[in-house]
This record gives structure tokens, C-alpha cells and sequence, in this order.
């Protein structure tokens, strides 16, 4: 008995705790001061009246990363793939 209670007892703060936060989650909207930001980064990922001044993805995700970080990942790859050359060099004549 005495374990079917503290198995109910441990049920209900876990669900109590799962039920809270699914409720924050769901309550919190940003201010209007964010929305700024979200509406510039939709407006240069597809927008067929300014050619000159967007990216033509039809997803903000892949315009974001190919666009604004594209620098950054082909230089952070380029390290990436000196350091695995670098490693293979090293270790080429060890036995």
C-alpha cells in the first residue's frame, strides 16, 4: 500500500511539474519589439518585388544559414578540414 502511494504521489508532481511547463510554454508570446526582427529576415528570404535585396529560398531556415552565416560556415569547414588533414599527416608514419 504504502508503495502504490508513493507511486501516485511521484505521478502527480510529475505530471503537475509537465502540466506547468507546458503552460509557461504555451503563455509566452514575445513583445512587439521582437516582431520587428522576425518580419526583416521573412522579407529578405522571398520577396519576388525587390530581386535585388532577397535570397529567393522558400525557407527563412536555409536563406538564414546560407545567407547571413554562409561566411562563417565555409570558413569554420575550412578549419575543420585543415585539422583533419593536418591529423592524417601526422599520423601517416606511425606504426
Amino acid at each position: 500500500m504504502r508503495t502504490l502511494v508513493k507511486l501516485v504521489v511521484i505521478t502527480s508532481v510529475v505530471m503537475g511539474l509537465s502540466l506547468l511547463l507546458v503552460l509557461a510554454g504555451v503563455s509566452f508570446y514575445p513583445s512587439n519589439r521582437v516582431r520587428w526582427l522576425a518580419l526583416a529576415y521573412l522579407n529578405t528570404t522571398y520577396n519576388p518585388y525587390l530581386p535585388n535585396f532577397t535570397v529567393w529560398s522558400p525557407e527563412s531556415v536555409t536563406a538564414i544559414v546560407w545567407d547571413y552565416r554562409g561566411l562563417d560556415t565555409l570558413y569554420e569547414t575550412t578549419v575543420f578540414f585543415l585539422a583533419i588533414i593536418s591529423g592524417l599527416a601526422l599520423g601517416r608514419g606511425v606504426e
